[in-house]
């Protein structure tokens, strides 16, 4: 008997601090009802109130990683509908703050904004007009990225509609400084979430 009972006290000895570790790095990981991945797409609307305002549709993507319950980090990318170059538009990056964990969730995000455009031309052929002689301007591309110095606010709300989707509704203003004073730029967008995981559709979870 007293070996049985000192063999019940030394696996209780060596049970206690496992079961304590994974207990207390259960608890130090992000919310298991949230997916640590998330890809999103959709459409916004750039409104630029600066001193040559205009409006312009934009296609929208992004990335975004869980750190936690309530933080995670993106990157966004809009393009910009309606334009001559190749492709142009504005990125982002930025932290997001959940607040809740009910079935619709607000949030609040900031960080930068930054511009890229790319143009290409194709390859032109004249002949000079007193000689004759022909003339090759070869195709080229020009490609520019600035860093992300514009500062950005958003506020809005992300609601799961089932385990592969939830779809999120946001504005966010971004500022700028130029010789003409401080300029502001506000997009309302909505956009879907697809996570690499399962949503949890419970409340509170």
């Amino acid at each position: 008997m007293t070996r049985i009972t000192g063999c019940l006290v030394a696996l209780a000895v060596l049970a206690f601090p496992a079961e304590a570790l994974a207990h207390d790095t259960a608890s130090a990981l992000p919310d298991r009802g949230r997916p640590r991945l998330e890809f999103g797409a959709g459409g916004s609307i750039l409104h630029n109130g600066g001193t040559m305002p205009y409006t312009e549709g934009m296609i929208d993507t992004r990335l975004g990683v869980r750190l936690s319950r309530n933080w995670s980090l993106e990157a966004l990318a809009h393009f910009l509908l309606g334009t001559r170059a190749d492709v142009s538009g504005y990125y982002r990056v930025q932290a997001l703050w959940r607040i809740g964990g009910g079935a619709v969730q607000p949030f609040l995000a900031f960080g930068g904004a930054g511009e890229f455009v790319r143009y290409s031309r194709p390859e032109y052929r004249y002949s000079d007009y007193y000689t004759g002689e022909p003339t090759v301007i070869p195709a080229g591309s020009y490609f520019s990225m600035t860093a992300p110095w514009y500062p950005t606010a958003s506020v809005g709300l992300e609601k799961v509609l089932a385990p592969h989707l939830a779809v999120r509704a946001e504005l966010t203003t971004a500022f700028g400084i130029s010789d003409n004073g401080v300029a502001a730029a506000f997009v309302p967008g909505v956009s879907v979430s697809i996570p690499i995981g399962r949503y949890t559709t419970k409340a509170g979870r």
